[in-house]
């Protein structure tokens, strides 16, 4: 069986490594992007099975990230997990009315829970 492929978007390098070295340890192929653009273009080079999409980034935020992966034909369809330090209810409201997530953790994140959320939304029951 291959491998499901994971891409991690966070402008935080420090995040990011936790989050691939958690997922790696559990089995899965990681891909890290630091910033939106770099995102959009290992997306489209490597067709994850899922993003791991951080909300705020200097260049351009998750949700412009997310609206833009919804945009191409090549990324519509992969699964974006949100991943966020800010548990406000507007930002949860703007990226669901925006692209339409198909989950949200906020940060810190439990690593269970993390592999539960990349579980789910891959149908890896």
């Amino acid at each position: 069986m291959a491998k499901n492929k994971l891409l991690v978007i966070d402008d935080n390098a420090f995040i990011g490594k936790l989050m691939a070295s958690r997922l790696t340890a559990n089995g899965y192929d990681v891909i890290i992007a630091t910033s939106g653009a770099e995102g959009l273009i290992k997306a489209e080079q490597e067709k994850p099975s899922a993003i791991l999409l951080d909300f705020t980034m200097p260049d351009m935020d998750g949700v412009e990230v997310g609206m833009k992966l919804r945009s191409h034909e090549a990324t519509k369809n992969i699964p974006i997990i949100m991943v966020t330090a800010r548990n406000e209810h507007a930002i949860v409201v703007k990226a669901m009315e925006s692209f339409n997530p198909e989950a949200y953790l906020t940060k810190p994140f439990n690593p269970e829970k993390l592999l539960e959320e990349v579980k789910r939304v891959l149908k890896n029951d």
